[in-house]
C-alpha cells in the first residue's frame, strides 16, 4: 500500500485498487495524475491473495480518518482484480457501519467511481 497526502486537506481522497499482479510502480502514472491534476490524497494498493483483510483494515482506518469533515471519496479500480479488492473493501465498510453507526455511510462519502478496464466480475 502507498499513501500520498495531498498538499491541502480540501482535495478528494482517492482509493486506487490496482489490477491483479500489479505493483506500485505500475500504478505510479495514475497516482501522479490524481495528485498533480486534482490535488488528491491517494491510497493505492495492489490486490493480494495473502493478508488482504489486514491491508483492507489498514486502508479502511486511514480512509475513515481522511474523510472526516466531508472530504469527497473517489474509488478508482483497475481490471477485475481491482474490482474484487474494491468490492471486499465496500463489504468491510458496510459491516463497520452496521456495528458503529457513527461511521459515515459510503453513500454519504462517495462522489465518484472510476472503472478502468474492468469487466466487473462477469456479473458475480
Amino acid at each position: 500500500m502507498v499513501y500520498r497526502a495531498a498538499p491541502s486537506e480540501q482535495g478528494p481522497v482517492v482509493l486506487l485498487f490496482g489490477y491483479g499482479g500489479s505493483h506500485m510502480n505500475d500504478l505510479t502514472p495514475a497516482i501522479h495524475r490524481w495528485s498533480a491534476d486534482h490535488e488528491a490524497s491517494i491510497l493505492a494498493l495492489g490486490p493480494v491473495l495473502i493478508g488482504q483483510k489486514d491491508v483492507l483494515d489498514k486502508v479502511y482506518a486511514l480512509v475513515k480518518d481522511l474523510i472526516v469533515g466531508g472530504r469527497p471519496l473517489i474509488l478508482h479500480f483497475c481490471s477485475d482484480g481491482g474490482f474484487a479488492a474494491m468490492r471486499d473493501f465496500l463489504v468491510l465498510w458496510k459491516k463497520n457501519v452496521e456495528v458503529y453507526p457513527d461511521i459515515p455511510s459510503i453513500s454519504n462519502a462517495l462522489v465518484c467511481i472510476v472503472s478502468d478496464s474492468a469487466g466487473l466480475g462477469n456479473g458475480k
